[in-house]
């Protein structure tokens, strides 16, 4: 097992971003953890094997990942011009968006960017947008990789934010941000450190909605949720490791919204996949 030192050095090196750094480990077989991965086996384990272990290749990319990703990179030039003290127009943030989407979605991705804009916190600094980490979580677990959305400071207190987006509002799941929490005290030293998920929902029309397009929840860490986070993550490791030695896993009972639904022997039949077994 490589080191978190190791990673970290080979990172530094790396003149890509992080998705194909990671793809670079995956060719090299060197073990890493991140929160897809542990979301996505807890979510499915067949679709963990799919993903991670087989690695196999998407026809085509969900529409749903698009858009998460453009909103993402949209959100990344409106804080980093805040972080220069620059200004940018909605319509310079959106416009690549609107070259890689139709109307309908690309208004959609318009719509979050600008409440973003319009709740932008304003008294915190930008301390850093979209960052990269390598995380040592002990001897025993391989580095844990990932990227901040969004670290914000105010004095002495910090904030790690991870942006949501979708149809609707998600129930949430505090380990993401919990991770990034722990990055943020080993990084800035910000003992004094809150996390919230920034949630968008996508909307045709700000000035027609019945229900709010945008909520901020904050994630409960406290004192020992650190060593919390590390059981439930070496838990997971281990089931990572019997899934790679054995090569199969269980599919889960619900294919809904999967993207290696029609590429998974295991999807349920009213999902798609490969039902010639039926």
């Amino acid at each position: 097992m490589k080191t978190a030192k190791q990673v970290a050095r080979a990172w530094s090196n790396w003149t890509g971003k992080m998705h194909t750094f990671t793809k670079m480990l995956d060719k090299k077989d060197v073990a890493y953890l991140s929160f897809s991965k542990i979301s996505t086996l807890e979510c499915c384990p067949q679709r963990y094997l799919l993903e991670y272990v087989e690695r196999v290749k998407l026809r085509s990319e969900p529409k749903y990942l698009v858009k998460g990703w453009l909103f993402h990179e949209a959100a990344a030039r409106l804080h980093r011009a805040r972080m220069r003290s620059r200004r940018v127009s909605l319509d310079q943030l959106i416009k690549p968006v609107e070259r890689r989407l139709g109307e309908g979605d690309a208004n959609h991705v318009r719509n979050a960017i600008e409440l973003m804009q319009r709740e932008a916190d304003v008294d915190w600094d930008v301390v850093a947008v979209e960052e990269p980490f390598v995380l040592d979580l002990g001897p025993d677990l391989p580095p844990c990789l990932g990227i901040v959305d969004l670290v914000l400071q105010k004095g002495d207190e910090f904030a790690v934010i991870d942006h949501k987006s979708g149809k609707k509002f998600y129930e949430l799941d505090r380990l993401q941000l919990a991770i990034y929490h722990e990055y943020a005290r080993r990084r800035y030293g910000a003992e004094q450190c809150a996390g919230y998920y920034d949630q968008y929902r996508w909307v045709n029309n700000l000035d027609t909605i019945r229900k709010p397009a945008s909520r901020r929840t904050k994630a409960p860490i406290r004192k020992g949720t650190w060593n919390t986070v590390l059981r439930r993550v070496a838990k997971r490791y281990r089931q990572m490791m019997k899934i790679e030695q054995a090569g199969t896993a269980v599919g889960a009972s619900d294919c809904w919204g999967c993207p290696y639904s029609d590429l998974c022997p295991k999807a349920t039949f009213a999902y798609g996949g490969n039902n010639s077994w039926y």
